[in-house]
This record gives C-alpha cells, structure tokens and sequence, in this order.
C-alpha cells in the first residue's frame, strides 16, 4: 500500500483545479472564474457586488450562478472592464 504525503494530496487538488479549467466548459462557476482571472472567490464575490465584473451572470440549477466561458474569454481580452463599460461594447448581452 502506497502513503500519500500532504504535499501530494496538495498537488492532486492543484492538478484536479487545472483539469477542471482546462476543460473548457460552456458554464464555469465561481472558483473557475477566480481562476480564471487569477484572483479569489472573494473578490470575484464582491466585484460582482460593486457592478464591476463585466460578464452578466446566468442563474442556473436554482441559486447557482454561472458565467459563459466565452463571456469570461472575451472579458478578459478586453483588460477586464466594468460591467457598465463591457456592456457598452456588448449590448446583446445584457439579459440574463
């Protein structure tokens, strides 16, 4: 029988987080939008509090929110704007 360290159960649960973005999703959720962006679900939780995370998200699954992947994508090659800003560039996308 094989010991698993810490430091492997760590990595296991860093490989499993790169699997998972890597995937390519329609939908990602929090922790991959944080991911994503490179910062934590607090701050994802209050960007989207303050109006300043540009995607709109979708209401899935009862309370779950969920983001487009390709919303995320473009958001991300747009320097990350305010919601009001990202908006202006995509009007269609307003609705939920």
């Amino acid at each position: 029988m094989t010991e698993v360290s810490e430091s492997d159960s760590a990595m296991n649960t860093e490989e499993k987080t790169r699997v998972q973005v890597t995937m390519n999703p329609v939908l990602v959720g929090v922790d991959a939008l944080a991911a994503l962006c490179g910062v934590c679900r607090k701050t994802i939780y209050n960007m989207l509090a303050d109006h300043r995370l540009g995607p709109v998200p979708v209401k899935a699954f009862g309370r779950r929110v969920l983001w487009r992947r390709t919303d995320v994508e473009e958001w991300a090659a747009t320097g990350f704007l305010a919601r009001e800003e990202w908006l202006k560039l995509h009007p269609e996308k307003s609705s939920v």
